[in-house]
């Protein structure tokens, strides 16, 4: 799914937020979260900074629909 980000940034105001964040902080927060949500952030993020990312999970979904995949036994014997 391509985002038109010339369309996207005349109907959203550019914001810029600037936090007092150490390296050390968002290590803490990371930590603190359970796994489920850590995991969740993460590919969050990825995804936010990968367009490459995105694109092998819709890729990986179009296979699955269309039958291109390998059962585990398959795989791994």
């Amino acid at each position: 799914m391509a985002i038109d980000t010339k369309s996207t940034e005349k109907q959203i105001p550019k914001v810029e937020l600037k936090i007092s964040l150490s390296l050390n902080d968002l290590i803490l927060a990371l930590k603190s979260l359970d796994d489920e949500d850590r995991e969740f952030f993460i590919e969050n993020l990825l995804s936010a900074l990968s367009p490459e990312y995105l694109k092998s999970i819709e890729d990986a979904r179009k296979d699955y629909k269309e039958g291109r995949v390998l059962s585990h036994k398959e795989v791994f014997g």
